[in-house]
């Protein structure tokens, strides 16, 4: 599982609504990433491979989401 800290998403005013949009953040993150490979070929578990530019159109998406929801209004 993936423990989220939810007490300071609902302190910057989250609802159920933007949680919903992080869920699919981390979703479409899990999604887009596999593992990589290791020297002799067998998937690795501590290397990953993540589609091109997910990174960073998800980091963006988070930032516009949190920049609806400043930590000091």
């Amino acid at each position: 599982g993936i423990r989220l800290g939810t007490p300071a998403l609902t302190t910057r005013g989250l609802g159920t609504p933007e949680l919903d949009e992080v869920a699919a953040l981390i979703e479409g993150v899990l999604r887009g990433t596999r593992p990589g490979a290791t020297k002799s070929g067998k998937p690795s578990k501590a290397q990953y491979v993540i589609e091109d530019g997910l990174a960073a159109r998800t980091a963006e998406q988070a930032a516009d989401l949190l920049a609806k929801h400043p930590l000091y209004p």
